[in-house]
């Protein structure tokens, strides 16, 4: 049983200490949510590594990068429209670094981190559909934006992991 409501974000996982992070939302425009850890061998939660307080906004997708730094994308309750902004956070502070990127309008849709270190988010804005990356080594833009003919939503990464959760034993004979 997770402490916080509504998990809306795909997991991310940490592979230093075995555990899952997944955003949950609580209730849409009230900073009752946050991100968690959870233990996938125990299948429990293990805390609530940031709130949405600190974050400033609901949870719309975790990226997780290491304990010092990692990055989420938050949506503020400001009328008319939400907007949403991408943010490093420091999971092993439990706080909030601060903003990279708030375009305005509810246009972040996804973030994902490739292996050579790059963070890449996706606008999905008609009015300014891209693709940006960043170097985290030093926060910023790799370079310019890589316009896209159609709103990109999601974008994915595949990666090969030695590391199991768990495999029950099987009996020979």
């Amino acid at each position: 049983r997770l402490q916080l409501a509504n998990p809306v974000t795909t997991f991310q996982f940490d592979r230093a200490s075995s555990r899952l992070l997944v955003g949950c939302v609580g209730n849409y425009g009230v900073k009752d949510g946050g991100i968690e850890w959870v233990d996938p061998v125990h299948l429990r939660s293990d805390g609530v590594a940031i709130t949405e307080a600190a974050l400033g906004g609901d949870v719309a997708d975790v990226v997780w990068k290491d304990a010092q730094e990692s990055y989420a994308i938050v949506a503020d309750t400001l009328p008319p429209v939400p907007n949403t902004s991408l943010v490093r956070w420091s999971p092993a502070a439990g706080t909030l670094l601060g903003t990279l990127w708030a375009p305005g309008g509810y246009s972040l849709a996804d973030a994902e981190l490739n292996d050579d270190g790059e963070l890449w988010v996706c606008r999905n804005s008609f009015s300014g559909s891209a693709l940006r990356v960043y170097d985290t080594s030093t926060d910023t833009p790799s370079g310019g934006d890589l316009h896209c003919t159609l709103p990109p939503t999601a974008i994915t990464f595949d990666a090969p992991s030695a590391q199991v959760a768990g495999v029950p034993a099987v009996a020979s004979g």
